[in-house]
């Protein structure tokens, strides 16, 4: 269950983006808000403009507790902030943007119904750096209500960085725990 509502002013300066949903089956709840403000003025040298986003998710597996009780479970909750900026090239038919971010996640995992026992690492705190290209092509014929026949494409990158990696000694050996970790990703139509 959950809902999802998005808006912006009339000439688009202000845009938002709000969301929550529940998995009844599982507990798992997702949310986040994302705010962006496209004032500043334009870059014409390189007829570009640019936008600031701000953004807060958090994602929690076992908000609920599980059906079978006593049975050990594990409880995450992930909290990101993230800070963005946009530049945006928008012709007739095609839209190019790049897109880099900085933000802020912390991890919390939570053995339940697990007396005696403990997590090896259950807390995680990143500092991650992200850069996204956009680009789209759209054709739009007469009389239809949306774009049609065009491509969509998407790459990102990201890096984070784990602030406190955990170590622990076994058999007489210091054993880090680094959580920090690359991702490239990739969306296209």
């Amino acid at each position: 269950f959950g809902f999802s509502t998005a808006g912006e002013d009339l000439v688009g300066r202000h845009a938002w983006w709000l969301s929550f949903s529940l998995d009844p089956s599982s507990g798992r709840t997702r949310g986040g808000i994302n705010y962006t403000w496209r004032g500043l003025p334009s870059i014409s040298l390189l007829d570009v403009h640019p936008s600031v986003s701000f953004a807060a998710h958090r994602d929690w597996d076992a908000y609920l507790e599980p059906d079978s009780a006593g049975t050990p479970y594990i409880d995450e909750r992930e909290d990101i902030v993230a800070l963005g900026l946009t530049f945006t090239r928008a012709r007739w038919r095609s839209s190019t943007s790049l897109t880099t971010s900085v933000e802020r996640v912390r991890r919390h995992r939570y053995l339940e119904d697990a007396p005696g026992r403990q997590l090896f690492d259950a807390e995680d705190d990143f500092t991650g750096v992200r850069a996204s290209l956009f680009y789209a092509h759209a054709h739009v014929p007469a009389y239809s209500i949306s774009r049609e026949n065009g491509i969509t494409l998407q790459v990102s990158a990201r890096r984070r960085w784990e602030h406190d990696p955990f170590t622990r000694t076994i058999d007489d050996q210091d054993i880090v725990f680094d959580a920090s970790y690359d991702e490239l990703t990739t969306w296209n139509a």
